[in-house]
């Protein structure tokens, strides 16, 4: 272990990507305060001082993964083609960090800055009335957390590039059904999202 770092020398960056890279490594049941102190290089009080408790240190992981998987909606382009995308991208940074999408989907205040919101806004834009972006939004975060919690959670083995396709397709779906008459609606031939490697998941 490294010289103790002091209170002073933490920051929350530091801390939360740290933490993200034993989550990757190890998965959220996997490691704890201990050892993220240890891989710091600080000392456990010091690092209980910037996050009291472990909970308190996934919600900002969870903000964090929103906030690098989504991007602002650029000018012209199609807001719906756009929404997709932008779902894929959470699926994919969620399912490299095990663990962290059975916290976070069940934690509204994260959930709802990360997902919801920005879904409803973008359906608003396409067309969509306050009650079809409400029922739209609900149920793509819960085919997207039911997705992550199936492809990601329980399985055994977890081919995830044939996954992804599927979910690409289930979000697609979602999209053309639910979108009202005269709005956007995803090109004919969804992009396909970038698969990451297989790998294997151990239940526990």
């Amino acid at each position: 272990m490294q010289a103790g770092k002091s209170r002073a020398n933490l920051n929350a960056d530091d801390i939360v990507e740290t933490a993200l890279t034993l989550i990757r490594e190890r998965g959220v049941e996997g490691f704890s305060m201990r050892q993220l102190s240890e891989r710091l290089g600080a000392s456990l009080g010091a690092t209980y001082r910037h996050l009291p408790t472990k909970d308190a240190l996934l919600e900002m992981c969870g903000k964090a993964v929103f906030d690098r998987s989504w991007r602002p909606l650029r000018d012209g382009e199609d807001p719906l083609e756009w929404l997709q995308a932008q779902v894929m991208s959470l699926y994919h940074v969620l399912g490299e960090h095990r663990g962290l999408a059975s916290y976070v989907m069940r934690r509204p205040q994260v959930s709802a800055r990360g997902v919801a919101d920005p879904v409803h806004d973008v359906l608003l834009r396409s067309g969509f009335t306050e009650e079809e972006a409400i029922t739209t939004g609900l149920v793509l975060t819960l085919y997207l957390a039911g997705a992550l919690l199936s492809d990601f959670e329980h399985s055994v083995t977890v081919e995830t590039g044939d996954a992804g396709a599927l979910v690409a397709a289930g979000v697609k779906f979602i999209l053309t059904r639910r979108a009202p008459d005269g709005a956007a609606k995803p090109a004919a031939r969804a992009r396909k999202p970038a698969a990451p490697r297989a790998r294997r998941a151990t239940r526990r």
